[in-house]
C-alpha cells in the first residue's frame, strides 16, 4: 500500500510538472522575456541604439546587424538614408557620409565616397574614395575609384573614370577617361575627354582636350584646343588650335599656332617654339621656330617666318579661275615715280625654260625626313 502510495505522490507531481511548464510556454509575453533557461533570451528582441545587447551564438551576434537609421554590417554603418541633418542624403558602403553635419541631397556609393563631406550638397560620388576629401563643394558628380578625390571645396565639376580630376580644385571642370585633368589643381572650365587627357593641366582655363594623351603636357596655358590621339601632347603654349592624331605634337611654347590633319605641324623632332603659324593638311610642317608661315597641303613644308607654301614639290599646277590678285591701291602709294626704264630694260631680259630637280629642292629648303 505505501508504494502505490508514493508512485501515486510521483506521478501527480510529473503531471504537475508537465502541466506547468506547458502553460508557462503559452504564457509567454510577447518579449519573451519570462521564460527561464534554457530557452530564456535577452529582455527584448531589438537592440539598443547603443548596440549593447546580442542576440545569437558568441561569433555571429545581433550586434553585427542592426537597424537604427542605418543598416550596421559587422559594426560599421553600410546603408544609410539621412545623415546627420541634412536632408535626402543616401550611402551604401564604409565610411561614406561619416562625417556629414548639415549637407543634403548626396548620394555616395562605394567606401570612403565623400567620407569628410559635412555641408556640402548636391553631390553624387560611385566608386571608392570618389569625393573623398570634399567638405563645402556641390554639385559634383564622380564616378570612378579615386574620382575628384581631393576635392574640397569647389563646385560643379564632372569626373568619370578612374582617378580623373584626382586633385582638382577648380570648377566647372568635364573629365571623362582614365587619370584625365588628374593633375588639375586650380584650372576651371576645362573639358577632357579620353584616357590622360590633359593630364598634367594644373592651373590652366578653358582648355579642351579631345582624345588619348591630347594636351598631355599642358599646365598652365589657357585656351587651347585638342582634338584626336596624342594632339598637341607637348604643348604648354596658349590659344593654340590642333585637329587631327598628332597634329601640333611637337609645338612646345608655341601660341596661336592652327594644325589641321593627321600629323600637322609634326615632324622631323625638332620642338616648336613657334608663333601664330598654320599648317593644313596630312604632315604639313615647318622648321622648328618660324613665326606667322603658312603651310597648305598634303606633305606642305615652310622653311622660314613669312612665308606661304603650297602643296610639295610633286604638285604641278596652282590655279584658280582667276588671275591672282596682288593688293595695289593708289590710296596706300607715296613718292611715286615715273622712272623705270622702258624697251630698254625689257631688252635685257633673258627668257629660260628649265626642270624642277626635287631633290635639290628638298635639300635647299631643308625639307626633314617624315616621321611616322
Amino acid at each position: 500500500m505505501k508504494k502505490n502510495f508514493n508512485n501515486i505522490i510521483i506521478g501527480c507531481l510529473l503531471f504537475a510538472t508537465i502541466n506547468h511548464t506547458t502553460s508557462f510556454a503559452q504564457n509567454a509575453n510577447t518579449h519573451l522575456s519570462n521564460l527561464t533557461a534554457p530557452v530564456q533570451v535577452n529582455i527584448n528582441l531589438l537592440p539598443k541604439s547603443n548596440n549593447s545587447k546580442d542576440l545569437g551564438s558568441f561569433d555571429k551576434s545581433w550586434k553585427d546587424l542592426y537597424l537604427d537609421g542605418a543598416i550596421y554590417v559587422n559594426g560599421n554603418r553600410f546603408i544609410a538614408y539621412n545623415i546627420g541633418t541634412g536632408l535626402s542624403n543616401t550611402t551604401v558602403g564604409n565610411y561614406t557620409l561619416i562625417n556629414n553635419t548639415t549637407g543634403s541631397y548626396n548620394a555616395a556609393f562605394g567606401a570612403y565616397s565623400l567620407e569628410y563631406n559635412t555641408s556640402g550638397s548636391g553631390n553624387a560620388a560611385f566608386g571608392e574614395a570618389a569625393l573623398w576629401k570634399n567638405t563645402t563643394g556641390q554639385f559634383n558628380a564622380a564616378f570612378g575609384q579615386n574620382a575628384l578625390s581631393y576635392n574640397t571645396t569647389s563646385n560643379a565639376n564632372s569626373a568619370f573614370g578612374n582617378g580623373a580630376l584626382y586633385i582638382s580644385t577648380g570648377n566647372s571642370n568635364s573629365a571623362f577617361g582614365e587619370v584625365s585633368l588628374w593633375n588639375n589643381a586650380a584650372g576651371s572650365n576645362n573639358s577632357a575627354f579620353g584616357q590622360a587627357a590633359g593630364h598634367s593641366n594644373v592651373n590652366g582655363n578653358e582648355n579642351t582636350y579631345i582624345g588619348k594623351n591630347a594636351g598631355f603636357s599642358n599646365q598652365h596655358s589657357n585656351y587651347n584646343v585638342m582634338v584626336g590621339s596624342q594632339s598637341g601632347y607637348s604643348v604648354t603654349g596658349a590659344q593654340n588650335t590642333f585637329v587631327g592624331t598628332s597634329a601640333g605634337r611637337d609645338f612646345t611654347l608655341g601660341n596661336y599656332n592652327v594644325c589641321l590633319g593627321i600629323n600637322a605641324g609634326y615632324g622631323g623632332g625638332a620642338a616648336k617654339t613657334g608663333n601664330y603659324n598654320t599648317y593644313i593638311g596630312g604632315y604639313t610642317n615647318a622648321a622648328s621656330s618660324v613665326i606667322n608661315a603658312t603651310a597648305l597641303g598634303y606633305l606642305a613644308y615652310v622653311g622660314s617666318s613669312y612665308t606661304v607654301r603650297i602643296g610639295d614639290p610633286t604638285i604641278t599646277s596652282i590655279g584658280g579661275y582667276t588671275n591672282w590678285s596682288n593688293i595695289s591701291d593708289g590710296r596706300m602709294k607715296k613718292n611715286i615715280k615715273q622712272n623705270v626704264p622702258g624697251l630698254s630694260f625689257i631688252n635685257k631680259l633673258q627668257p629660260v625654260t628649265y626642270n624642277l630637280d626635287l631633290d635639290a629642292a628638298d635639300r635647299i629648303i631643308q625639307r626633314p625626313a617624315i616621321k611616322d
